[in-house]
């Protein structure tokens, strides 16, 4: 994913996890690759 950088992402999971949609497993990685790839 060319557009989006690792601050970027960092970004997404922060307000994600304040928002509480997602928990801090090992799986968030890749919800947060999936919520992107979907928007």
């Amino acid at each position: 994913m060319t557009g989006l950088s690792a601050a970027t992402i960092r970004r997404y999971l922060q307000l994600f996890v304040n928002q509480g949609l997602l928990e801090k497993s090992g799986t968030t990685k890749n919800t947060i690759y999936s919520l992107i790839f979907r928007s």
